[in-house]
C-alpha cells in the first residue's frame, strides 16, 4: 500500500496561458503535452521548461486528421506515428486510445482497415520494448466484466502482450455515482494486478476538446485522490494542467508529499 501518489498532468491545449499554471506545481511531476508533431511538442516542451524547469515533459501525439488513436484512425497517420516514435529518444509517450466521436464519419471511412490499424497500434505499443520508449495508454474505464469490449474495439491492449502502462480515465465529474462505484472495483483489481504499470486519470478540472466536460470541485478531487491513496494506486494524472489554481494545487501537493490523509 503506497502512501505517496505520483501526481502528473495532461495538457490538451499547451498554450502559454495553460502552461503558465506549471508555476503552481512544486513537486516532482510530468506533464503530457498534446501536439500534432514532434516539432510542435518540442516547442511546447521548451515553453513548459521556461515556466518550471523541474517538470518533465511527455509527448501526447494527436493525429492531424483522426485526433485520437483507434482502429478507425487514418492508416497513413498511424504508420507515420510509428516512424516518429523511433526518433523520440526515450521520452514517455501517451497513446490516447479513444473512438472517433469527434468525427463519426471515420467509423465508416476507416472500417475496411480496422484489423490492419489494430495491428499497427500493437506495433506502436511494441516500440516500448524495442526502442526504450516508455508508452502509456489512456483508456476508457468500464466495469468489471466489460473490459474485453475495449480490447475487441481496439482501444485497450493486453499488458501481458505489450510492455506499456495503462492509465484508466476515471473522470468522475462525467459519470453518475452508481457507475463511479462500479469503476472503483475495476481500479482496485487493475492496481493489485499491475502495480506500477497502472495509473488513473482524474478530472476534469478544465474542459477538453468536447467543450462540455463538467468540472470537479476541489472537494470532489480530494475524494478521488483519497480513494486512490486508500487502495494503493501509485499514479494519478490530472486532466488538465490549465485548470490548476491555488486551491487545487494545495490539495495535490499534500497527496504528492504523502500527507493526503492528514489534510
Amino acid at each position: 500500500m503506497v502512501t505517496t501518489l505520483r501526481i502528473d498532468f495532461f495538457e490538451e491545449f499547451p498554450t502559454d496561458e495553460n502552461l503558465q499554471k506549471a508555476a503552481l506545481v512544486d513537486f516532482k511531476s510530468t506533464v503530457f503535452l498534446a501536439a500534432r508533431s514532434m516539432q510542435e511538442f518540442r516547442e511546447a516542451q521548451r515553453r513548459l521548461k521556461r515556466v518550471n524547469p523541474s517538470l518533465e515533459a511527455a509527448y501526447w501525439p494527436l493525429l492531424p486528421r483522426s485526433y485520437w488513436i483507434s482502429p478507425f484512425s487514418s492508416t497513413p497517420e498511424l504508420k507515420h506515428l510509428i516512424e516518429e516514435l523511433r526518433e523520440t529518444g526515450g521520452l514517455e509517450v501517451l497513446i490516447d486510445l479513444e473512438l472517433p466521436f469527434l468525427s463519426p464519419k471515420l467509423f465508416l471511412v476507416n472500417l475496411p482497415r480496422f484489423f490492419q490499424n489494430k495491428r499497427l497500434i500493437g506495433e506502436i505499443l511494441a516500440e516500448s520494448g524495442r526502442l526504450g520508449v516508455r508508452i502509456c495508454t489512456a483508456e476508457y474505464a468500464l466495469p468489471l466484466g466489460a473490459e474485453e469490449l475495449l480490447k475487441w474495439a481496439g482501444v485497450s491492449y493486453s499488458l501481458q502482450r505489450f510492455p506499456h502502462t495503462r492509465l484508466i480515465m476515471f473522470y468522475t465529474s462525467m459519470m453518475p455515482p452508481m457507475l463511479r462505484g462500479m469503476l472503483e472495483d475495476t481500479i482496485i483489481r487493475n492496481s493489485r494486478r499491475w502495480g506500477k504499470r497502472f495509473g488513473v486519470g482524474l478530472g476534469t478540472i478544465a474542459r477538453g476538446i468536447l467543450g462540455t466536460e463538467p468540472i470537479l470541485t476541489p472537494g470532489e478531487l480530494e475524494r478521488d485522490l483519497r480513494f486512490l491513496e486508500r487502495v494503493g494506486v501509485g499514479r494519478a494524472v490530472i486532466f488538465r494542467l490549465g485548470g490548476l489554481d491555488e486551491e487545487y494545487s494545495k490539495i495535490l501537493r499534500r497527496y504528492a508529499m504523502g500527507q493526503g490523509g492528514e489534510g
